[in-house]
């Protein structure tokens, strides 16, 4: 997790652990949503603002390319629920119309995870495009 503190940049190269090969920018979706629930469970404000922290690297990620991010939407659609930030929601909005534009996968479980992220987008934004094509 925490992509950013962990894989340091070494002569122009990105180095992280494990070589790279279990390190995403991504993962910062799954800690947002970890310190998220910590947050719900404990009411630590702390906890909170890590799960902030992480979704603000998580959406500078996905700002260079969205297409990156389509299948880590659900974490963020899931706190947004909850928090109704409204930088969230601008985020969520920008996903949705890349997830809709985007190809459906053909992999069974990349398509299991895009109809539960329109799903929920559709929650969120009430546009019948996302449950269509969820």
């Amino acid at each position: 997790a925490h992509f950013d503190d962990q894989c340091s940049m070494k002569d122009g190269v990105r180095d992280c652990p494990f070589s790279g090969s279990r390190m995403f920018e991504t993962t910062n979706a799954w800690t947002a949503l970890a310190h998220f629930s910590a947050y719900k469970a404990l009411g630590d404000n702390k906890a909170l603002e890590k799960s902030s922290n992480d979704l603000s690297k998580l959406m500078d990620w996905c700002a260079i390319d969205p297409t990156n991010c389509n299948w880590v939407l659900a974490q963020p659609s899931i706190i947004y629920q909850h928090t109704k930030e409204p930088i969230l929601l601008e985020f969520l909005k920008k996903q949705a119309n890349s997830l809709l534009s985007s190809k459906p996968s053909n992999d069974a479980m990349l398509v299991a995870i895009e109809s539960r992220e329109l799903s929920l987008l559709y929650q969120i934004l009430k546009d019948q495009k996302l449950l269509t094509a969820a």
